[in-house]
């Protein structure tokens, strides 16, 4: 893309990494809250802690974090594009 003289300007609108380690991290929540849920039987650890209701909170925290983690991905990416217009619009002098 260049400018209104000629100058050459470089745009990258990529996911920071906090977002995408915020992705990974739900995605691990997730598995490991299903891995709890769905495949250890609830009376491993006798009857004073209950897995498969950590699994369901488990669950239930990698899918909020994977829903935050793509709604703030998504407003970042917003905000680069901003700054480039207005880049682009501003009078060089």
């Amino acid at each position: 893309m260049t400018g209104s003289e000629g100058n050459l300007y470089l745009v990258t609108t990529s996911v920071p990494e906090v977002a995408t380690m915020g992705i990974g991290v739900s995605i691990f929540f997730i598995t490991l809250g299903a891995i709890l849920k769905f495949a250890i039987e609830p009376d491993v650890l006798g009857d004073s802690v209950h897995i498969d209701v950590i699994g369901v909170i488990f669950m239930c925290v990698g899918g909020v974090g994977l829903l935050l983690s793509i709604i703030f991905a998504s407003r970042r990416g917003e905000t680069s594009d901003r700054q480039l217009l207005d880049q682009e619009n501003r009078p060089e002098g």
